[in-house]
C-alpha cells in the first residue's frame, strides 16, 4: 500500500484524524456549556445540571498533601453524560478555565488541520497549493500555540520551566513544518515547470 496519493495510508489516517476532530470538537462544546452553565450556578446558587458539572471548595478529590493547599478554593469537575467518568477537573478561576478552553481549541484544530493535510496529499496530485497551505498552517497553529501558552504562564502557574519545558517541543515542531513548508514549495515548483514542458 502506497503511503501518500489516492487508497493510500495517509487516506486512511485522514479518515482516523477527521474523527479525533469531531470528537474533541463535541468535548469544547461541551466544557464550554459546562463552564458557562458553572458560571451561572456560582453567581446565581442555582444547582442546574449539578449531575454533569459540580462545582465547589469540595469536588470528591482525594485528601493528600497536594489537595490539602487547596481545600478553601473553588473547584470544578466536570463527568461524561449519565456516568461517573470524569472528563474534566481543575481549579475554578479564570486563569483554568481559559487555559483549558484554550487547550481544547488547539488539541481540536491540531487534528482539524493535520487531516486537512493528509486529505490533500492523498490525491492523485501529491504536491499542490492547498497541501501546502494547510501545511503551512499547522506549523503555525503549533508556532502560535506555544507562544500563548508562554504567554500565559505567569497567570496560570508558578511553576515557568514545567510548562515551558511541555510547550517548547509545539514550538520546534512548528518552525520544524515551516521549513519543510519550503521544501514542499520547491517540489510544488517544480511540478508545474514539468507540466509547463508537457
Amino acid at each position: 500500500m502506497k503511503i501518500i496519493g489516492k487508497n493510500s495510508v495517509s487516506q486512511y489516517i485522514s479518515y482516523l484524524l477527521l474523527l479525533l476532530a469531531v470528537l474533541f470538537a463535541i468535548q469544547l462544546i461541551y466544557i464550554m456549556i459546562g463552564f458557562t452553565v458553572s458560571f451561572y450556578n456560582f453567581k446565581t446558587g442555582n444547582n442546574i445540571l449539578s449531575d454533569f458539572f459540580i462545582i465547589g471548595t469540595d469536588v470528591g478529590w482525594s485528601k493528600n498533601e497536594w489537595t490539602q493547599q487547596v481545600d478553601h478554593m473553588m473547584k470544578f469537575k466536570f463527568f461524561v453524560p449519565f456516568t461517573e467518568q470524569n472528563v474534566l477537573t481543575g481549579m475554578f478561576n479564570l486563569g483554568s478555565v481559559l487555559n483549558h478552553i484554550f487547550g481544547a481549541i488547539f488539541i481540536t484544530l491540531f487534528f482539524y488541520i493535520s487531516y486537512k493535510f493528509l486529505k490533500e496529499i492523498s490525491k492523485e496530485n501529491v504536491f499542490n497549493a492547498n497541501a501546502l497551505l494547510w501545511l503551512k498552517r499547522f506549523g503555525w497553529l503549533n508556532i502560535i500555540y506555544t507562544a500563548v501558552t508562554l504567554a500565559t504562564v505567569p497567570f496560570t502557574t508558578k511553576n515557568i520551566f514545567a510548562v515551558t519545558y511541555s510547550v517548547i517541543i509545539f514550538l520546534f515542531f512548528g518552525a520544524l513544518i515551516l521549513f519543510i513548508v519550503e521544501f514542499f514549495k520547491k517540489g510544488l515548483e517544480l511540478q508545474e515547470q514539468v507540466d509547463l514542458t508537457i
